[in-house]
């Protein structure tokens, strides 16, 4: 029998916080578009990498404070309702928020099919309706065992891109190299390429937000929150940067694109053996990705439930598991129909775009509340004013560059 309302029980710590942010920021990013941004960007994927970096440093520093003053689940709901006043609001935040999450999940199951037909021939409908049945039994059997999972792959999915740099560590020599004959060629920046894949980078990145929705599960929320996230996007920038000219020093960016199974192949040519070692390590980090998706995805809606913003038995939690697994149902369902019907990048850039309108009203809504409580007692991690407004300007004008983008092609 599920408990009406029910408290979510603080288990998470500041390290732990942060190998789970590591970890799904990771499985949603290199792993499975790094070919779609190299073919976008041709070599120049590093910079969209580090563009779409500086976007979501932006808004993790308005996250960090927001979290310190508002360490609640359903973070962005709660942040844009205290910003703005206003629950209708509060609520679209809340709900754009499960969107790119239940669509960030799908699109990294169809990443998944990729790197799976790699090892087995299995029809992907009976793959994917098994990997949503095991992820959602995961998400509900317990914070303590979902996340616990979550750090244990990410131990192997960090390892396994630390193998990629290893064995083709040559590669960033190589890719030098080539971007020096490329400028020299004077063809000069693919512009609307490198933009285009930039915006599509923010994807890569999309995770980081996840982050503040354990706020009611971890220890001192108001001074691990904030560190946490800022920690995870720096080690997940470094790693992307490497991996990105380790991978375009050995494939070129239509090979990279044209391949399903990207670092897998990126494996192969540099090492010349087979790459089922490396396609299971991507499959577990593109599984871990969707896991903490949906956990984050339920979290909000038991958030919103608990704010009397949605229907209260979606904040239903299980008394044995302490996880609220009506909300965990809802979203598996979803995340299935929409990862049957749809290709990555399709997906990919929806939630890339909703993800850009949902952080630049976290940012404006950290600025309306800068302007009204500026005389209160500051939080215990707090940035200047300017910061959140430069967070929404860049979240506004990447969110209109992906629609001009979708008019023009």
């Amino acid at each position: 029998m599920l408990k009406s309302g029910g408290e979510l029980k603080r288990t998470l710590t500041a390290p732990v916080l942060t190998i789970y942010g590591v970890g799904t920021i990771l499985g949603a990013g290199i792993y499975a578009l790094i070919g779609k941004i190299s073919g976008m960007a041709g070599y120049f994927a590093p910079l969209s990498f580090l563009g779409a970096a500086l976007v979501a440093f932006l808004t993790a520093l308005s996250y960090a404070e927001l979290s310190s003053r508002f360490p609640k689940a359903a973070g962005e709901a709660v942040y844009v309702f205290e910003g703005f006043s206003s629950k209708h609001l509060g609520a679209l935040a809340g709900v754009l928020v499960i969107i790119s999450g239940v669509v960030s999940s799908a699109a990294l199951s169809v990443g998944f099919m990729g790197y799976f037909g790699e090892l087995l021939d299995v029809p992907s409908p009976v793959v994917l309706i098994a990997v949503v049945l095991f992820l959602g039994f995961i998400a509900a059997s317990g914070v303590k065992q979902a996340v616990g999972l979550v750090i244990a792959v990410t131990a192997v999915e960090v390892g396994g891109l630390f193998y990629i740099l290893a064995v083709g560590w040559d590669g960033i020599g190589q890719y030098i190299t080539h971007v020096g004959d490329y400028v020299g060629s004077a063809k000069g920046v693919p512009v609307f390429g490198l933009l285009s894949g930039m915006i599509l980078s923010i994807y890569a990145y999309i995770g980081f937000e996840d982050m503040a929705n354990m706020a009611e599960e971890t220890k001192e929320p108001r001074k691990t929150l904030g560190v946490s996230i800022l920690a995870a996007l720096l080690i997940t920038t470094i790693l992307y940067l490497l991996v990105a000219m380790v991978s375009l020093g050995y494939l070129t960016p239509d090979e990279l694109a044209a391949s399903d199974a990207p670092l897998a192949s990126v494996f192969e040519r540099a090492t010349g053996q087979d790459p089922a070692f490396i396609s299971l390590i991507s499959i577990l980090a593109i599984t871990n990705g969707a896991l903490v998706q949906i956990i984050m995805s339920s979290r909000v809606l038991y958030g919103m439930s608990r704010e009397g913003w949605v229907h209260k038995g979606l904040g239903d939690v299980h008394p044995f598991t302490s996880t609220p697994v009506v909300a965990t149902v809802i979203v598996s369902l979803v995340y299935l129909i929409l990862a049957l019907l749809f290709p990555i990048e399709a997906l990919a850039r929806f939630a890339a775009m909703v993800a850009l309108i949902v952080f630049a009203m976290v940012n404006l809504a950290l600025v309306m509340i800068k302007v009204r409580d500026a005389d209160r007692e500051k939080p215990e991690f707090h940035v200047p004013a300017w910061l959140p407004l430069w967070g929404f300007m860049a979240c506004a004008g990447c969110a209109a560059l992906e629609a001009i983008w979708k008019i023009v092609v």
